[in-house]
């Protein structure tokens, strides 16, 4: 018999990281993005020591496990930080770090004379490649050397891990999925305990987004 057990979390995945890696290793192949070396980065970086840890195990093995956060409204929500949070330099210096220690990270970089143009983060698995996080000069951008970086990335990703599928860790633009032959939209979804309780959310969430949004009349 399946059933849900949760774990507070003080410090990353802790003791639970070799299980989510066999979960991720036997239905994902082994993301980059669900590696436990990157989640521990974002706990460490943006967890708020409210976050749990729920698995559902049958037959003593793990079947599926998620992240969830309490926020300050006393609802459970997915952790899950966005790609505006991931700015700041030292997560990306966490995550690097720890891809590296197996070969699994690459910095890749585009330099015009003595100037860096343009600079991409990668992580790998062994059947798939991240595109982590992309920089470029912007003094330079009529010369698009952000786009002229990616081809030959691609190129030589190609090259070095044929038969792999690269990904982009972003909100895809149009010029992006100019290079892609596939997407994923990612839907957000609330459940509810009651109809009373999604009645009160969703009045507060029109009230906010009519009248305290940056974008709200004046």
């Amino acid at each position: 018999m399946a059933r849900w057990t949760v774990f507070n979390l003080q410090d990353g995945l802790g003791e639970h990281a070799q299980e989510w890696d066999a979960l991720n290793q036997r239905k994902f192949k082994n993301h980059p993005m669900l590696d436990s070396r990157f989640v521990n980065g974002l706990l460490w970086h943006f967890g708020g020591k409210s976050e749990c840890l729920c698995v559902l195990k049958k037959a003593d093995q793990a079947e599926a496990m998620c992240l969830l956060r309490h926020d300050q409204f006393s609802r459970w929500t997915t952790f899950l930080p966005s790609q505006a949070q991931l700015g700041p330099g030292q997560v990306f210096e966490a995550l690097l770090s720890g891809f590296a220690a197996t070969g699994n990270a690459m910095v890749y970089e585009l330099w015009f004379g003595r100037q860096l143009a343009a600079s991409r983060l990668v992580i790998s698995s062994n059947e798939m490649v991240v595109m982590v996080k992309t920089t470029y000069a912007e003094e330079l951008a009529r010369f698009a050397p952000g786009r002229l970086l990616l081809r030959q990335v691609v190129e030589h990703l190609f090259t070095l891990c044929p038969g792999s599928v690269i990904e982009f860790y972003t909100n895809a633009s149009v010029d992006q999925l100019a290079w892609a032959t596939g997407q994923r939209e990612i839907r957000h979804i609330s459940f509810y305990t009651d109809s009373f309780t999604a009645g009160i959310f969703n009045f507060l969430r029109n009230f906010r987004n009519r009248f305290l949004s940056p974008s709200a009349p004046r």
